[in-house]
């Protein structure tokens, strides 16, 4: 049998949710007294398993009357109970130093609704009053923990040891499409379905066990599967008895379709950079003196570290790796563009220098960067992207060391050399004017 001492505020919808709890839990022993003085003559020569008080019957001493209450018994626990709910009631119930508060009601057209509720919340109650009586207590700790409990943006819930929820807050009412207080009492099978809550089931056995538990779950909520981050952990008494779990389910749905979202662009963005034979790096600028170079940390994506030369694990995330294998020539050069495209203010600036391949080699690069700045226009960040272009460069030597050939080699014949289009003289060598006696000049100018 379970003592329940009921504080009476002699409001109508209090005593019809006594009767209701005192339906559904038959086994409670209820005890009903007028006032809060009446508990206490009571206390003088009864214990009890809980207290249960009208929110009215507090009035302005509700601090008070609770202190008195736990004078007599100090470990049990008070719970406030209303019939017309309100923001500004839970906060004096809460300051006033109760336990826990539930509201409930009775009032048409919602009666079988309610009374429902009240089953659930009686079927709490008896839990944590069962727990308190065996020494395992399970309630909210204080009116603290009950504010963060309720606010938080996660779902937030406790369950016994039959694993049926005993605190659900408004987040988890939220994701289910119910009342909160709809949840209490019942197991995942009775909320979710038999078929949804095997791995559900087999987690929570596990905490139970003793484990502190952290995974990803896929849950049927209405007609699709919803994806969480779910972490688990024993409850336990002052003993270390466990006396239940307590549970933060994130829900992930969106932030997994949007990684997987951001896969597909990286997978796109490193095959379009493999094919293009570039890299990308990025940098933080002191917004007051953007030019100063002491912050040595940097980014530089795989790719360019591979042009480089380097595995990624090889080359350092550091300014200081980058600059010692620049070109010295080059260096003062980087700088001024920096400089330059700061002064700017906008778009992209771009140069080309030399790096020290790991092979031992000097390889070119064009840099195209930009400056990045806050809602104030100071520059924060700097970004850029390098391409190898040794090969082109190669290219354009070797055709500038060609043409370089050839004009030796034609200049210095004694034959007349000369290269036309079908209207256009293009190129007359200088025999011409030994084997002509005529100007070049003039007859480029005028070869007809």
């Amino acid at each position: 049998m379970i003592d329940v001492l009921c504080i009476s505020d002699d409001s109508v919808s209090f005593k019809q949710i006594i009767d209701e709890i005192h339906k559904c839990e038959p086994d409670l022993e209820m005890e009903i007294v007028a006032e809060v003085s009446g508990a206490l003559a009571w206390l003088e020569t009864h214990a009890c398993d809980c207290i249960l008080i009208g929110e009215q019957a507090l009035e302005d001493r509700g601090a008070e009357h609770i202190r008195e209450l736990r004078s007599r018994q100090v470990d049990v626990p008070v719970v406030v109970l209303s019939g017309k709910p309100s923001a500004a009631s839970v906060q004096a119930a809460f300051d006033s130093g109760a336990d826990d508060y539930f509201a409930a009601g009775c009032n048409e057209p919602e009666r079988i609704r309610q009374a429902n509720r009240i089953a659930q919340i009686a079927r709490g109650y008896r839990f944590a009053v069962e727990s308190n009586h065996e020494g395992r207590k399970l309630r909210m700790p204080s009116r603290y923990f009950r504010t963060l409990f309720d606010t938080a943006p996660d779902s937030v819930f406790i369950k016994d040891l039959q694993m049926r929820y005993t605190h659900v807050n408004r987040a988890m009412g939220e994701v289910l499409g119910t009342d909160p207080d709809d949840l209490v009492g019942r197991t995942d099978a009775e909320i979710l379905g038999e078929d949804a809550v095997a791995k559900i089931i087999e987690t929570d056995q596990r905490v139970l066990g003793g484990e502190e538990i952290t995974e990803e779950m896929l849950t049927p909520i209405g007609d699709e599967d919803r994806r969480f981050s779910v972490t688990k952990a024993p409850l336990r008494n002052d003993r270390g008895e466990i006396v239940g779990l307590f549970g933060i389910a994130r829900d992930i749905t969106e932030y997994k379709a949007g990684e997987r979202e951001l896969g597909r662009v990286r997978e796109h963005l490193d095959l379009a950079l493999e094919a293009s034979n570039s890299g990308i790096w990025e940098t933080t600028l002191d917004s007051d003196n953007p030019l100063d170079m002491s912050n040595n940390e940097m980014y530089y994506s795989p790719q360019l570290k591979r042009l480089f030369g380097f595995e990624d694990d090889e080359f350092a995330d550091l300014r200081s790796a980058w600059r010692e294998r620049v070109h010295p020539d080059d260096i003062e050069r980087l700088i001024n563009g920096r400089a330059e495209l700061l002064e700017r203010g906008a778009g992209f600036g771009q140069q080309e220098y030399r790096f020290l391949h790991k092979s031992g080699e000097y390889r070119w690069f064009l840099t195209r960067s930009k400056i990045v700045r806050d809602e104030h226009g100071r520059p924060i960040r700097q970004f850029g992207i390098d391409l190898d272009i040794t090969k082109h460069r190669q290219a354009a030597n070797s055709l500038q060391e060609s043409r370089a050939r050839f004009r030796e080699l034609v200049e210095n014949i004694n034959e007349m050399f000369y290269l036309r289009s079908e209207d256009k003289l293009l190129y007359l060598s200088p025999a011409f004017e030994r084997i002509w006696g005529r100007s070049r000049a003039e007859v480029m100018e005028n070869p007809y």
